[in-house]
């Protein structure tokens, strides 16, 4: 009698702790019981967490995440040309290009110098909400889902201050070319015909992957040549009908000062963007579990290939080709870009 009362007390003994055991399992974390507040830094910057469980397998956290400022250098050159009669290009030469520089040195004193260096840096800062998965009992592993929003513009670049000079010398060139495309006077009666001979002066960055623009009336030539046929006399040929592409594929983009005599460009993205993504987390300090250290590791999706926009309106990514130098290369990272791609490690201490 006593054994079988005892495996009675045993009975209900395992049967108890069983019971316990499964209700730990199930419902050992209540909603809200506690709160995480972590500091991260990885690939979106350095930033921070506040975290708590809404269930047993399932986290909430929500932070903000900020890019460091750093500067990144690329150097492009001053280049000059002119289309002709025909509508063909034609690059300036190296002579030419030396004549301008002594031009410029006679008429403004300043020393242009045919390299442009660029500096760029990020603007990247994201505020974030995140929803953890636990799929496993001992709650080291989880799988996320959630997302950032952010400024679209995540980076800028503009020419260096030291260069400024250069592109003021552009800007005033052109404008006497265009003068003296339309036959008008520099001053009073004064002319400076010899930039009839090298074109517009810009900065070359790559050639039109497709037609851009449309003439809204024909042009006719504004300048007097001689050719094979003979003299022509301004407004004798048309050059470009009504609805013709201003640029073809193929024709040189010829990036030029804006008003303010700068060159600069953005990376624009979109401002919402999706995450997925998994990590690991545990323990930071045996026995202690206060302390936490945890990865996450997955991708930004933000819309596809970014956009570089040019001041003056044009899509690198996009309406250029052919780019060299170190822009040709941040060019290409840009267009590979599809997704931007996160490796944070967190430290957590909880409350």
């Amino acid at each position: 009698m006593r054994i079988h009362a005892l495996s009675i007390v045993l009975a209900l003994s395992s049967l108890s702790l069983h019971a316990q055991y499964k209700s730990n399992y199930n419902y050992t974390t209540r909603a809200f019981e506690h709160v995480d507040i972590s500091f991260n830094a990885g690939s979106t910057g350095i930033g921070f967490d506040i975290a708590t469980p809404i269930t047993d397998f399932l986290h909430v956290r929500a932070g903000f995440d900020w890019m460091p400022h750093f500067d990144y250098n690329a150097t492009f050159g001053i280049q000059a040309g002119r289309y002709d009669e025909n509508g063909v290009w034609h690059e300036t030469s190296m002579k030419q290009m030396q004549n301008y520089i002594d031009l410029m040195k006679k008429l403004t004193g300043i020393t242009v110098d045919t390299e442009i260096e660029m500096t760029g840096n990020p603007s990247f800062y994201n505020a974030k909400l995140m929803f953890d998965f636990l799929p496993f009992r001992n709650k080291h592993w989880h799988i996320t889902a959630g997302f950032f929003v952010g400024p679209s513009k995540i980076a800028t670049a503009e020419n260096k201050t030291k260069d400024m000079p250069s592109l003021i010398a552009v800007n005033i060139y052109n404008q006497i070319y265009d003068k003296e495309v339309n036959g008008e006077a520099i001053y009073g009666s004064y002319h400076i015909t010899q930039v009839l001979e090298y074109g517009r002066m810009g900065l070359r960055l790559g050639e039109y992957t497709h037609n851009v623009g449309a003439y809204a009336e024909d042009i006719y030539n504004k300048e007097f040549y001689i050719d094979e046929t003979g003299p022509h006399d301004p407004g004798t040929v048309l050059i470009h009908r009504a609805g013709d592409p201003i640029y073809h594929a193929g024709d040189p983009y010829m990036m030029e000062p804006d008003e303010n005599s700068m060159a600069s460009a953005k990376v624009k993205v979109n401002s919402f963007r999706p995450y997925l993504g998994f990590g690991y987390g545990g323990r930071l300090l045996k026995g202690n579990d206060d302390y936490h250290l945890s990865f996450d590791c997955g991708v930004m999706f933000w819309g596809g290939t970014p956009d570089l926009v040019t001041h003056d309106g044009t899509n690198l990514t996009k309406d250029v080709r052919g780019i060299t130098g170190k822009i040709g290369t941040y060019v290409d990272l840009v267009n590979a870009a599809k997704v931007f791609p996160l490796l944070n490690l967190r430290i957590t201490r909880r409350f």
